[in-house]
């Protein structure tokens, strides 16, 4: 590259940041317009609201597809979601010992069993939310030792 080449590039650089910053001192920042338009709103009071008609126009297909979604959801109440395991056993007896001792401490709780061979689970929760499983986990780490957050479908009836 030669000398004439890079007084070129640096002239033009030059040229276009001065361009950038005189054209820029005729614009309203962003400070300007919020003035503006609190402003127009102090202007506007409840007496000069207009009252009208407001018609929307939209393709029937939309209303096709909400429609699609709430069915499917009616048919399929799940979504992935997250569970907090607090037992494994291939013993079925032990599994359902631990979910009655679990259930007398904490009888608002819901805890299923699941059964993914050759073990036996015990699965509390329905979480949405990763962090809110990891709360959960960390209240049953105190008491039972043993918790993991563990990504399953729950029932979308029993969110909040």
């Amino acid at each position: 590259m030669t000398i004439a080449m890079k007084f070129l590039g640096i002239f033009i650089l030059c040229f276009v940041l001065l361009l950038n910053s005189s054209l820029g001192q005729g614009r309203s920042d962003k400070f300007n317009d919020v003035k503006i338009n609190v402003d127009l709103f102090e202007i506007m009071d409840s007496s000069s609201r207009m009252v009208g008609d407001l018609t929307i126009y939209k393709d029937a297909r939309i209303d096709r597809l909400i429609q699609k979604h709430i069915d499917y959801h009616e048919e399929f109440p799940f979504i992935r979601g997250y569970k907090v395991q607090i037992f494994a056993s291939p013993d079925k007896k032990a599994a359902l010992d631990m979910k009655a001792r679990y259930l007398a401490r904490h009888p608002d709780d819901k805890i299923e069993i699941d059964w993914a061979p050759p073990y036996w689970k015990l699965r509390i929760g329905n979480y949405r939310t990763i962090w809110e499983a990891k709360k959960k986990q960390q209240e049953l780490l105190q008491e039972t030792g043993t918790a993991y957050v563990v990504p399953d479908d729950i029932e979308v009836s029993d969110l909040d």
